[in-house]
């Protein structure tokens, strides 16, 4: 390798960055094996595309939107990249974190949908967010029926999916009420506007 940009360790990356990996001889392979992640453990995919310069002997990853900001990203370059003669490259890996987005987390979807009807009295409640954001509970997430609280735990789907499980089945025939406050913030610390929805049990 002869180039990693942004560098291993770099800190207050744009999120409008290029993601670039230089070799020492041409190489193929690089729109499979090379991938970016952002987020906690275990991470999720960066959405973009990537280009092989072979005068350069470049590998260029495009994001598709700008980066996640205060993240950290992880590139990825797999041992399906192999040269010329087929011997494959020794897999590696490199960090760098973003600098802030300024801008603050949204929903994207729920499940259940809000208003929806008929939902199973054993479902578990799902948000996604439009980008990981910081670990919450009861605090900033409230779940009712009738003004009740529903007890349950939290946790999380993967960087942007918190998931709620009922401790039991929720009430039958019933409207239930979730509200998330703006307690919940990205890593950039941007809270959430507060947000609610509804469904209704069978």
């Amino acid at each position: 390798m002869t180039l990693f940009s942004p560098g291993d360790g770099d800190t207050n990356v744009s999120v409008m960055t290029l993601i670039q990996a230089g070799f020492s001889e041409p190489v193929l392979g690089t729109q499979q094996g090379m991938t970016v992640l952002y987020g906690p453990a275990p991470g999720e995919p960066v959405a973009g595309t990537v280009t092989y310069d072979p005068s350069l002997r470049v590998a260029t990853f495009t994001p598709t939107a700008p980066l996640v900001g205060t993240n950290v990203h992880t590139v990825s370059l797999s041992s399906v990249i192999t040269d010329e003669s087929g011997n494959a490259l020794m897999p590696i890996s490199w960090t760098f974190v973003t600098s802030s987005d300024g801008v603050a987390p949204t929903v994207l979807m729920t499940t259940p949908a809000n208003d929806s009807t008929n939902v199973p009295v054993s479902s578990t409640i799902s948000v996604t967010f439009s980008e990981p954001v910081s670990f919450f509970n009861a605090a900033s997430v409230a779940v009712s029926v009738a003004s009740v609280p529903v007890t349950g735990t939290f946790s999380m789907a993967g960087p942007r999916t918190m998931v709620f499980t009922p401790d039991a089945n929720l009430p039958a025939a019933s409207t239930v009420d979730v509200s998330l406050s703006s307690g919940i913030r990205d890593y950039s610390n941007f809270p959430l506007t507060p947000f609610s929805f509804s469904f209704s049990t069978q």
